[in-house]
């Protein structure tokens, strides 16, 4: 790759601090292909299941892969693959691809009709295989990109798996005792009258009205999840959430880096495809991102780039990237190797994650059990304390 001129600039890696909170403003004879679908297949049947995981769409991309290598066609590889997939939604998918591609469509137009599994990015290094030449290198690195991130997103999700579980145990525990646990010590409390401690008039409190106001709770609970649905359609209330991802103490620097690594295997991915046009590839970077914060940083690289600056020079005026980020893009630019510099990057962000990630656990264990403990003491005061205040007036 020729190496990329820049006007050499010192990085003042004192200027920010990269864990400063983001502040914000998105060959065997293939079987017989099966009949491209009729018009009916248009309608989506009632309760037809449209999620397809990632997991089908890497092992789509890789038989794709696999028989391209072989010399097959693509419509005839989409009848091949059509013909083994499981998820009928998918399949159909699959097969109105195929009918697209023998219609004269190439295959990037006939995976852009399917937004919600093709995202923009994958759809973009697609479209720079089948204009290039070089599909198969470029599948193989969608591949390698989809498990890579397929592990990331595993390796956080195991990690919070635990203290999630764990409070949902609590909230639930919490609710049985209170709804039918406690009530029995009712007849007991009643004998005390006004004497009973104001930490057990509490609990009764709260076990009286869940048991006898359930259904206000709960229809208050579907009411502010509903509440979240329809306030989501505003695109200011959705811009605020997006900010807030950020700021949450703890977790948002979860979510910059995650994000973070998440852009360099995208840009390692483009430039190993021989993408090195950066308009082009931070426009399909701004349309793979739905987070407005991100979105907003993608497109002032955007327009640094636009006015004659570097994307190193770029990214040191963002504020989502760190300063390692954009010295080792400065470097990339000048020595001709950012894609191996932003495979790197992208090793060192989801390594620096998984400790991040790891650290967040060992700070949450210690207030897991803190909070345990003092579920157990709460429920044991309120039971036992109006006793021992029954034995000091004995006494």
């Amino acid at each position: 790759m020729p190496t990329i001129a820049y006007k050499k600039k010192q990085v003042n890696s004192s200027a920010r601090d990269e864990s400063a909170p983001l502040l914000g403003r998105a060959t065997t004879v293939p079987p017989s292909s099966p009949p491209a679908p009729s018009a009916s297949t248009g309608k989506k049947p009632f309760l037809e299941d449209t999620r397809v995981g990632r997991q089908s769409v890497i092992f789509f991309t890789r038989q794709l892969l696999t028989l391209h290598k072989a010399g097959i066609p693509i419509s005839e590889a989409l009848g091949t693959i059509a013909a083994h997939e499981k998820h009928a939604y998918f399949k159909k998918t699959i097969l109105r691809m195929r009918r697209d591609v023998e219609e004269g469509t190439n295959l990037t137009n006939a995976m852009r009709k399917h937004p919600k599994i093709f995202s923009s990015f994958f759809t973009g290094v697609v479209e720079s295989g089948e204009q290039n030449g070089v599909l198969e290198p470029l599948l193989l690195q969608l591949v390698q990109f989809q498990e890579n991130e397929e592990n990331l997103s595993k390796n956080i999700k195991a990690a919070l798996r635990y203290p999630v579980f764990v409070m949902i145990t609590l909230a639930l525990a919490f609710t049985v005792i209170m709804a039918f646990i406690f009530p029995r010590f009712k007849p007991l409390f009643s004998k005390f009258g006004d004497n009973l401690p104001i930490h057990t008039k509490i609990l009764l409190g709260i076990s009286t009205t869940i048991q006898n106001h359930w259904y206000l709770i709960l229809g208050g609970l579907f009411a502010l999840v509903g509440l979240y649905i329809f306030a989501k359609r505003f695109t200011f209330f959705v811009h605020f959430i997006d900010r807030l991802k950020f700021r949450i103490p703890l977790l948002g620097k979860l979510y910059r880096y995650a994000n973070i690594s998440q852009i360099a295997n995208m840009l390692s991915t483009f430039f190993s495809g021989g993408i090195v046009n950066y308009l082009n590839i931070l426009h399909l970077l701004d349309k793979s991102f739905s987070n407005v914060v991100i979105k907003d940083e993608i497109r002032r690289l955007n327009y640094g780039v636009t006015n004659g600056r570097t994307l190193g020079e770029s990214m040191e005026q963002s504020r989502l990237f760190p300063p390692l980020f954009a010295h080792l893009t400065h470097v990339g630019e000048k020595t001709g190797e950012i894609q191996s510099l932003m495979k790197i990057l992208y090793e060192y962000y989801e390594q620096e994650l998984r400790y991040r990630t790891q650290k967040l656990i060992a700070n949450i264990e210690p207030m897991i059990l803190l909070v345990t403990s003092g579920f157990v003491l709460l429920i044991a005061l309120g039971i036992f304390m109006p006793y021992w205040k029954l034995m000091d007036i004995v006494k």
